[in-house]
């Protein structure tokens, strides 16, 4: 009985872990889209005046 209860603080330790971990992964993939897109918008537009300008 005394084992079980520092079983189950890890488990919830892991679970927070876990949900901190997924929740950094979303961050970090909501963080790269946009880069990405601002990316995508910064070239589109730099293309676009290489056009211009030949």
């Amino acid at each position: 009985l005394s084992t079980s209860i520092p079983d189950s603080h890890a488990a919830t330790r892991r679970q927070a872990v876990g949900l901190l971990a997924f929740l950094g992964l979303l961050f970090f993939l909501g963080v790269a889209m946009f880069a990405y897109q601002s990316l995508q918008g910064c070239s589109r537009k730099m293309s676009g005046d290489m056009a211009e300008g030949l």
